[in-house]
């Protein structure tokens, strides 16, 4: 099972933005996508493709793509149809305009291919390009419409007509059958053909690189060319490659040892480089061989797709050695390639093609004049794009940076590097701009500027400045990084701004509240009032003691005619008579419950846990209680009852998935009330259980609670610290302080303007770096401190 993927989105160039927009509003006028405001659990990315004539808009669904269920239908290749062609001698071939775009998708598959533009989210209400399971859905319902046609073979998103018969009048004939069909089949199907790639009556048509004629297949002229007007080696490293390229298609070259021998004495050590009729000879029986039918005939559809491509400055090489692929960029989109990088004299082929192009004996082809013009233009396009006209800045900042960057030894050794070209492997990359190795193809030099993509490099000199501008506004380190990213880059950027953010001494002073930690639950009981929480509470205007043990959720509430410690010594006692010495009992740091108290539970020989001041969730026992015991008596003072008839309900009632009551689980037995109850229901009877359902409780809570909280780091002994706005303190600064000791688990004593605090680790952040000299209180003089606030 995948989890859905909601990608970030890319930038458009901004030369492309209005002929982007103008075919996505295309695209939506034509029924093809429309806009999405709705959540959606998918959001891809987009890519464009640039064509001769338009864009072609894709997505990018890489995430999307494994998630997806093939549905695992053969794709024909050209040889699948070869023995169907013995009589074949008129062909004529056409293609599905806009193939995949002719295919409705259902509602759940469309807000599958929901995707970024910079006008808001869109998602395809037909098969858009890029989705892995495009071209066998695609092929599957081609064939389904035209497979049972006579005479017409559809491969891919082509459909090949084919006019058999003994004699040119017999295929002709046959051939003029089969097309009037066809065409009426489409009309009635609604299947779209185009006219761009139309070959009509032919008698020898061009398909998927190959030839179909009369006599048979043959390889197209044009890609044998590359290789048969390769020009002689120069050097021994280019008999070297040829030799390699040889051997690596031996199998399909017969003699080719006895072929080679000549070439082979050029590389034996200590031979001078003498270039001899022989060697041409051998050279050119050997293109002979490799260029043979056997080389550029048919391949294996049962092997894995391999495309290997290799550039020099003289040209670029490129060899497909089973399956042949229509448009790169695009096509990759429609598979799961795995693509291996290996180093150029490792590509024997395509590496030997690049540094042997062929030179152009003719003006070519109206197409190839075409192709070639439409490159041309596109680089002059390109070289006209000043990218320092899009930056948003004064002419003086852009003199600046270019000043900066010329001073920047770093920068000037990346721009000679990306000007003279990268090495094959990282390791021979000087160590000053290795950093950069990863993205080397996106690194660009322009009038004195570099740039990654739409990003200018920052020189190291101009950083903290930088730095400075983009926390101007003093918002969290993520939005300044968000807000830089876009236009701004240099190595570690992200972690710089995260770093100058965390030492940014006004971000300091008014930080927000610290992400919650963890729960840190107690201990779990074993028995009845082993573990018992307490805290004051304020009903009306009188104050009551409120006890509750941990075990049974029981709770005694005793009236306290006043707050000292005396009293509520005397009410603890008047409880522990009656219930039992507890082991631990816990409650806040209140004047009630401190020196005094401390001895009182010395004598009566249990512990006396105490929580950091404001920070009630270390009780959340107690605290949760009083919530219960306020509602419970305030419900009961407004409808006129008895408070203590509502008190005596609640303890008989069974408390969810625990399945005995409060007074069950402490007194082992049921409580009488005014309600009806059967003897026999009011005999003790001991629980059995509780601690496991307890655990289980306790257990479930954490998991939720855990779910959106992080643990902060501990703080070390005289660190120094940030402390949170006390009670009352309407400034809203976190002060700064240093921490002394660590009291308890979360708990810590600190140093803040000379007066001694209890924190718990929430209420306490680290100090940005500054070179301020905090006075260290050692802990011997907490005596002598003006006093510890709590």
């Amino acid at each position: 099972m995948f989890t859905p993927v909601q990608c970030a989105p890319r930038n458009v160039p901004i030369a492309m933005k209005v002929a982007v927009k103008a075919q996505l509003d295309k695209y939506e006028a034509n029924g093809h996508m429309t806009s999405v405001t709705e959540p959606t659990d998918w959001i891809s990315n987009m890519v464009i493709v640039k064509k001769t004539e338009k864009l072609r808009v894709c997505i990018d669904p890489k995430h999307l793509n494994q998630a997806l269920k093939r549905s695992h239908y053969i794709m024909l290749t050209l040889e699948d149809v070869l023995y169907k062609l013995p009589k074949a001698r008129i062909f004529t071939l056409v293609d599905a305009r806009d193939a995949f775009l002719q295919c409705k998708l259902d509602e759940e598959s469309s807000f599958m291919t929901t995707f970024w533009t910079p006008w808001g989210r869109k998602r395809w209400l037909k098969l858009p390009f890029g989705v892995s399971v495009a071209p066998e859905v695609y092929q599957r319902k081609q064939h389904e419409l035209l497979a049972w046609l006579k005479g017409i073979e559809p491969i891919a998103d082509d459909v090949l007509i084919i006019g058999c018969g003994d004699t040119d009048e017999e295929a002709e004939r046959d051939h003029d059958v089969t097309l009037p069909a066809l065409m009426e089949h489409c009309r009635s199907v609604k299947l779209r053909l185009g006219l761009k790639k139309l070959q009509f009556k032919v008698k020898d048509v061009h398909c998927h690189g190959h030839i179909l004629s009369a006599k048979g297949l043959k390889p197209d002229p044009d890609k044998v060319r590359a290789i048969l007007d390769m020009p002689n080696p120069s050097d021994a490293k280019g008999v070297q490659r040829l030799i390699v390229f040889a051997n690596y298609l031996a199998k399909f070259m017969p003699h080719l040892s006895a072929v080679c021998e000549p070439l082979r004495r050029l590389l034996d050590k200590d031979t001078p480089w003498h270039w001899l009729p022989k060697h041409k000879a051998a050279v050119q029986e050997m293109k002979s061989l490799a260029s043979s039918v056997p080389v550029l005939r048919y391949y294996d559809v049962t092997k894995p797709v391999t495309i290997q491509s290799d550039s020099s400055q003289r040209g670029l090489g490129c060899c497909l050695m089973q399956e042949e692929l229509q448009s790169m960029l695009l096509t990759l989109q429609n598979y799961s390639l795995k693509v291996i990088y290996k180093p150029g004299p490792e590509m024997y082929i395509s590496d030997t093609l690049s540094r042997a192009t062929a030179q152009c004996t003719d003006r070519g082809t109206a197409y190839q004049r075409q192709a070639i013009c439409s490159l041309q233009q596109e680089q002059q396009d390109v070289q006209q794009i000043n990218q320092a006209d899009y930056l948003n800045v004064t002419d003086h900042r852009l003199a600046q940076i270019r000043q900066h960057t010329d001073k920047d030894k770093h920068l000037q050794s990346l721009k000679s590097m990306a000007l003279a070209g990268w090495p094959y492997l990282k390791e021979e990359t000087p160590f000053t701009v290795r950093e950069y190795w990863t993205f080397r193809d996106e690194i660009r030099v322009q009038n004195g500027f570099l740039f990654r993509g739409q990003k200018v490099i920052i020189p190291k000199s101009l950083r903290p400045e930088m730095l400075t501008r983009i926390h101007s506004s003093h918002i969290e380190g993520d939005a300044c990084y968000r807000q830089a990213r876009e236009t701004l880059y240099w190595p570690n950027v992200q972690a710089e701004i995260k770093d100058f953010v965390s030492n940014c001494t006004t971000c300091n002073e008014y930080a927000h509240e610290q992400q919650k930690e963890t729960m840190m639950s107690h201990e779990l009981p074993t028995r009845a009032w082993q573990i018992v929480s307490m805290d004051l509470v304020l009903l009306s205007v009188a104050e009551y003691l409120l006890i509750v043990d941990h075990y049974s959720d029981f709770w005694e509430i005793e009236l306290l005619p006043d707050l000292s410690a005396e009293m509520v010594i005397k009410r603890c006692k008047a409880q522990f008579a009656r219930q039992g010495q507890p082991d631990k009992v816990i409650t806040d740091n209140g004047p009630q419950f401190t020196a005094q108290f401390k001895r009182f539970a010395s004598e009566w020989e249990f512990d006396h846990v105490t929580f950091s001041p404001r920070h009630p969730k270390a009780n959340g026992k107690a605290e949760s209680t009083v919530k219960i015991a306020k509602n419970l008596l305030s419900r009961a003072v407004g409808d006129s009852n008895d408070p203590w008839k509502a008190i005596l309900q609640w303890r008989k009632t069974p408390t969810e998935n625990m399945d005995s009551s409060p007074a069950q689980r402490l007194l082992s037995r049921r409580l009488k009330t005014t309600i009806p109850i059967a003897n026999k229901l009011l005999e003790p009877c001991v629980m059995v259980g509780v601690t496991d359902k307890l655990r289980h409780r306790k257990q479930l809570a954490k998991c939720f609670y855990d779910w959106t909280a992080r643990d902060l780091p501990e703080l070390e002994v005289g660190e120094t610290i940030r402390m949170k706005p006390l009670p009352g303190d309407h400034t809203g600064l976190w002060r700064l302080g240093t921490c002394l000791q660590r009291v308890a688990p979360r708990s810590y004593l600190v140093d803040v303007g000379g007066y001694l605090y209890r924190c718990n680790r929430v209420d306490l952040h680290v100090a940005e770096q500054t070179n301020q000299n905090t006075r260290y209180t050692h802990l011997d003089e907490l005596d002598h401190s003006p006093g510890l606030r709590v």
